[in-house]
């Protein structure tokens, strides 16, 4: 069966049973395979809202509230998810009907079902990868003639809380330590960077509790006085912030920044990274010109549907996010960044003695 990878991973109560009844039932009892389906994918939009914005509302908003913020929000790349748990979340509609016609209903919901739960569990790194949907898979006789259409589906907090922490529940003992292989950054290369420095941490400093949040990019790190830091690693020219609440917030929480221009094949990860402080970063950025504020793609649409087609969206009023100017087309800038790089120690020599200072 398609759901059948689930039974191997770590998940809240009641998603995979939830995921199979709709596979089960999906040509024998079409309208208990929608509706499990539904269930299924309304929990794990609320998952996927816990973990990425808060746990705080997800029992008082709807399914459409949480998918309208995510969609806001910018955390989620891919509308095609979008696009799928829209349709498995309106799906109790094409419940209403009977027929032959249902079964392909329930076959169409519980594909776009598969492919949302699949995206989001490795968007939260539970799951590294999940196959491919095969129509094939799907029984075509339930063999188990009583559904169970009321499975209980539960949150648990300290489920949510760990997933919050850690990410992938990955600790810095456990992360690997791969070589780069493009010189301009990826997002495989940002969290093998962000994993190779939490090794690194884990191993100069045994004493510190070092956890990894690989949706939030940052490493947390507790000093053995109790005191609680902030890591972040950027390279090229790295998103500092965005408007949240009608604040624009920058690296939120971070207290220091390990930057590299970009990644080469030639090093490790942990050899090509600068220590800063969070306002040292920032100022570098002022001193060279490179922060600029845009309007997301996601608010540009949203005001153009409320405003108008023919709207102006200005920067100045509508912006709601920050970062870095590209650089790398411009032979000046990128030598100025290179001569400011060269006052900020490296990770493996200097570079440690800064975060250390934290103790202190």
């Amino acid at each position: 069966m398609n759901f059948s990878y689930l039974k191997d991973l770590e998940l809240p109560k009641g998603l995979y049973e939830a995921c199979r009844e709709a596979e089960l039932f999906a040509k024998s009892f079409p309208a208990v395979s929608i509706s499990s389906a539904r269930r299924a994918g309304e929990f794990t939009v609320k998952l996927v809202y816990a973990t990425l914005i808060s746990n705080l509302d997800i029992y008082s908003k709807s399914a459409y509230e949480m998918l309208t913020e995510l969609s806001f929000s910018g955390q989620i790349p891919e509308s095609s998810w979008f696009d799928s748990a829209h349709m498995v979340r309106m799906s109790g509609n094409r419940a209403s009907h009977q027929g032959a016609g249902m079964v392909q209903d329930a076959l169409e919901i519980l594909k776009a079902l598969h492919y949302e739960v699949g995206y989001s569990l490795k968007l939260l790194h539970i799951a590294n990868e999940y196959p491919a949907f095969d129509n094939r898979l799907v029984p075509e006789t339930a063999g188990e003639p009583i559904p169970k259409s009321e499975i209980e589906l539960e949150l648990e907090t300290n489920y949510l809380n760990a997933l919050r922490s850690v990410g992938s529940i990955m600790s810095a003992s456990t992360a690997s330590r791969p070589q780069a292989t493009k010189s301009k950054d990826s997002g495989a290369n940002s969290k093998a960077a962000l994993n190779s420095v939490a090794q690194f941490l884990h191993k100069q400093k045994p004493n510190w509790t070092v956890l990894v949040s690989a949706i939030k990019g940052t490493i947390a790190v507790t000093l053995p006085s109790g005191k609680s830091i902030i890591i972040t690693v950027k390279s090229g020219c790295p998103s500092l912030g965005k408007r949240i609440n009608g604040v624009l917030e920058i690296l939120p929480g971070v207290s220091y920044v390990l930057y590299a221009p970009n990644f080469s094949p030639n090093q490790s990860f942990v050899e090509q990274l600068y220590v800063f402080s969070k306002d040292a970063f920032l100022a570098m950025w002022k001193k060279l010109g490179l922060i600029r504020t845009k309007v997301s793609k996601a608010t540009s649409m949203r005001l153009r549907k409320e405003l108008g087609p023919d709207t102006i969206i200005s920067t100045e009023i509508y912006a709601d996010m920050i970062s870095v100017q590209s650089f790398s087309n411009s032979g000046k800038k990128t030598k100025l960044l290179a001569a400011e790089l060269e006052k900020v120690p490296l990770l493996i020599k200097d570079g440690l003695s800064i975060i250390e200072k934290a103790e202190q």
